[in-house]
């Protein structure tokens, strides 16, 4: 399915996770704790995104991200979901750092961007004025 079809059967929400997060590259993965959103093994390197003050013993790391996490289950066979995010993001100059679950997709923005990453992204109508998650 193409994103414009489901757009338009589907509310398009986000909410903004609590906290500050950074990513780091690592030389083993930690143990699981509560501040860890996510653990990318690739092939060349470990990534670990955490929150502001896990205790992370890291090789090199960036910060400070804030999360933006789509309200909404996207199925398998969607295409163009996050090519539309990423046109809208890219034309106002907000790189993004890009991660998907099982069910949704998450965007890491960096903190100071924030604001002008919500500005782009409600000018294009995915959240709904009102809408419950629009807290920073």
């Amino acid at each position: 399915m193409k994103f414009n079809e489901f757009r338009h059967s589907n509310a398009i929400r986000f909410r903004i996770r609590d906290g500050r997060y950074f990513i780091a590259k690592v030389e083993c993965i930690p143990g699981i704790e509560k501040g860890i959103f996510a653990v990318i093994n690739s092939e060349d390197d470990l990534t670990v995104i955490a929150k502001e003050g896990s205790m992370i013993r890291f090789l090199s790391r960036q910060g400070y991200y804030r999360i933006i996490t789509f309200d909404l289950e996207l199925p398998f066979g969607l295409s163009g979901f996050l090519s539309h995010v990423s046109s809208l993001l890219a034309k106002d100059e907000v790189p993004i750092f890009v991660l998907s679950s099982f069910s949704t997709d998450h965007i890491l923005v960096r903190e100071e961007l924030l604001e002008k990453a919500v500005d782009v992204l409600r000018g294009d109508r995915m959240l709904p004025s009102g809408a419950p998650g629009n807290s920073k």
